[in-house]
C-alpha cells in the first residue's frame, strides 16, 4: 500500500470515527415521585427509559423495555444491594393499568446477571455491592398510558415498596457519535 492510500485511509477512518450519525426511536417514559432518570453512556443520547430510586441505601432500576439495562426485550427491575444483603420477591406478581381501564397483571422472574455485564460483576464486587434482576414476564402490550405498580421488594426480611410508575410512549431523537 503506498504512503498516500495510507494517509486518504486514516483520514477517511478519523472522520468516520469522529462523527456522528442521526438516530431516531420511541421509549417508555416511567415517572413517579423521587425518581431520577439516568441517561446512558456515550454523550447521553439513549432516553431517559430507566428510572431509578433509593430506599434502605438500596438502588432501584426499573425499565419496562430492557435494552436501556441489558440486552433484552422484558422489562426488568434491577436491584442493587450490598453483597450480604438477601433480596427476595416473595410474591413476585406486578400490574399495569391503562389509561383505557384494563388492568393486567405479569409475573418477575429472578435471573442472574446478563452476560454482557460480567465486567461489572467484578467491578461491583469490589465495591462489595451486587446487582440482582427481575425479568419481567408476559408483559402486555401497551396500548395506551398507564401505572405500573411492582411487587415490595423484601431485603432482609424487610418488604421495601416502589411508588406507582406512570409510563407513557414518547419520541426519541438524538446525534449518535459512530465510536460508541
Amino acid at each position: 500500500m503506498s504512503a498516500f492510500s495510507r494517509v486518504v485511509l486514516a483520514i477517511l477512518a478519523a472522520i468516520l470515527t469522529a462523527g456522528c450519525f442521526p438516530w431516531v426511536t420511541s421509549y417508555l417514559y416511567l415517572d413517579a415521585e423521587g425518581v431520577t432518570h439516568p441517561r446512558g453512556n456515550c454523550g447521553n443520547v439513549a432516553p431517559p427509559a430507566a428510572a431509578t430510586y433509593q430506599r434502605s441505601g438500596v438502588r432501584f432500576d426499573v425499565t419496562l423495555e430492557a435494552r436501556v439495562l441489558a440486552i433484552s426485550n422484558s422489562g426488568l427491575l434491577r436491584v442493587r444491594a450490598p453483597e450480604h444483603t438477601k433480596v427476595s420477591i416473595p410474591k413476585p406478581t406486578a400490574h399495569i393499568s391503562m389509561e383505557n381501564g384494563s388492568v393486567r397483571t405479569f409475573e418477575l422472574q429472578p435471573r442472574g446477571h446478563p452476560p454482557e455485564n460480567r465486567s461489572a460483576v467484578e467491578s461491583l464486587g469490589r465495591m462489595g455491592l451486587r446487582d440482582h434482576y427481575f425479568y419481567f414476564v408476559d408483559v402486555p402490550e401497551f396500548s395506551s398510558p398507564g401505572t405500573l405498580t411492582l411487587p415490595a421488594v423484601y431485603l432482609d426480611g424487610v418488604g421495601v415498596i416502589a411508588p406507582v410508575f406512570t409510563f407513557e410512549r414518547r419520541p426519541h431523537a438524538a446525534f449518535v457519535p459512530l465510536n460508541c
